[in-house]
């Protein structure tokens, strides 16, 4: 591609409906002669170079944070860049406001490859970067990503979110992949699915094998025996094309004769230590529902040394006395042994009753973003703690958006308001 001079700062307005709004709000250079290529593993002979944001998040942006970057100069020299996401998923209320049009095409920045500018000043972030050719201009967008922190021992860093397979149990493959895109829009990067989640372990599987490497992968036995367990695990692998899993989990392990046959010689545990043993699983953890969850998950703890726990955190839970002390307790052993705490129902609202369900998850979730933000910025002010995402392919952008805009915890007030006003009701008594 022949070395290019960026034209003179165009500045036109145009009438939005709400005033008049300059293009240079949002773009400080006109690039008509730019075209973006459509080939995967372009060698780009174009230097992006001056990386000043030029724009924020529109008004209607849905509060989701974003930032461009123009390109103002390209001096020859190479970047290998990814062809990524076909769309960023930007509402049309978006490109109104912003009085420009977006191109499906996308080109992702590789997070660990960020370009450095050989003439000098800075370089680009380090964030995903999405470049856009917009009407003529050309934008890099900075899109809401999730933070991410240490999942336990594992050493992974995995993205605050995590993704919640159940929302997959009886989905279509179109209906799965446009959840990927969804997830991949936000960056996260941890799937949590099971054997017993209807579908869900083959919906991934295509993602998989698209994005070897990108995903931290966990799935669970239900099973209690070692004969039974050591079966599900090798038909997990299959239905998951892969050949090790980096978490399996010993799933709703509450009961407490199951809890004995799988803990004990012959149990499931043995199947996923023989796995381990063998490569087929790199780390073992435990999972389960329930007001005694807590205190059963202390009991398992004390039998084995597992790599996670998960169990439900909300508002709501932690209003039973008991429940919020025996939280208390997995909380701090797992801080002494380094396990990592994925939570679970964060914006569950109570339980159906009989209403008429409107909705994917077992229980009535909250619908409404405000809400869904208060219930999930109270469980990620625990910062020890990761969130599963809800098992509603529908209100999940929802979950993701108010898990990418975390700051602080809302205050006891607010809480309480929400509760009185929806009614809330723990699931578990």
């Amino acid at each position: 591609m022949a070395d290019r001079k960026p034209n003179a700062a165009n500045h036109q307005t145009t009438d939005t409906g709400a005033g008049k709004k300059r293009y240079g709000e949002c773009a400080a250079e006109k690039r008509s002669d730019y075209k973006l290529p459509s080939l995967s593993g372009l060698i780009a002979k174009d230097f992006l170079h001056g990386v000043s944001p030029v724009c924020s998040a529109s008004p209607d942006s849905g509060a989701r944070a974003m930032t461009c970057w123009l390109i103002k100069a390209v001096p020859a020299s190479t970047l290998l860049f990814q062809i990524g996401l076909d769309t960023l998923g930007i509402s049309s209320k978006e490109r109104n406001c912003w009085r420009l049009r977006l191109s499906r095409q996308a080109l992702v920045i590789p997070a660990r490859d960020p370009p450095v500018s050989e003439a000098g000043p800075r370089a680009l972030p380090t964030e995903p970067l999405f470049l856009f050719q917009m009407s003529g201009y050309v934008l890099l967008i900075k899109a809401a990503m999730i933070a991410k922190q240490v999942f336990g021992r594992t050493g992974h860093e995995s993205t605050r979110a995590v993704f919640g397979g159940a929302a997959l149990a009886r989905v279509t493959q179109d209906e799965a992949d446009r959840t990927l895109e969804v997830l991949l829009r936000y960056g996260v990067n941890h799937l949590d699915v099971a054997a017993g989640y209807g579908d869900a372990e083959l919906r991934v599987a295509p993602w998989l094998k698209r994005h070897p490497g990108r995903f931290f992968l966990a799935t669970k036995t239900g099973e209690r025996t070692y004969d039974n367990a050591k079966r599900q695990i090798h038909q997990s692998l299959e239905r998951l094309g892969v050949e090790r899993i980096d978490l399996i989990q010993l799933h709703s392990l509450a009961d407490p004769i199951e809890w004995d046959i799988a803990l004990s010689p012959n149990g499931a545990l043995e199947a996923c230590i023989e796995a381990r043993e063998q490569s087929l699983v790199r780390f073992i953890g435990v999972t389960g529902h329930g007001s005694q969850i807590a205190a059963t998950h202390l009991r398992s703890l004390e039998r084995f040394d597992f790599d996670s726990v998960l169990l439900p955190y909300s508002y709501i839970m932690m209003q039973d006395p008991h429940y919020a002390a025996a939280f208390e307790r997995v909380v701090k052993v797992c801080r002494e042994r380094n396990t990592a705490v994925l939570t679970i129902k964060s914006i569950a609202r109570r339980p159906w009753w009989g209403r008429e369900r409107t909705r994917a998850t077992w229980y009535e979730p909250f619908q409404d973003q405000p809400d869904i933000d208060a219930a999930v910025h109270w469980v990620l002010a625990r910062p020890e703690v990761f969130l599963a995402t809800v098992g509603d392919i529908s209100l999940l952008p929802k979950v993701l958006d108010a898990v990418s805009r975390f700051s602080s915890a809302p205050d006891e007030a607010r809480m309480r308001e929400q509760s009185t006003r929806l009614e809330a009701l723990p699931l578990f008594v």
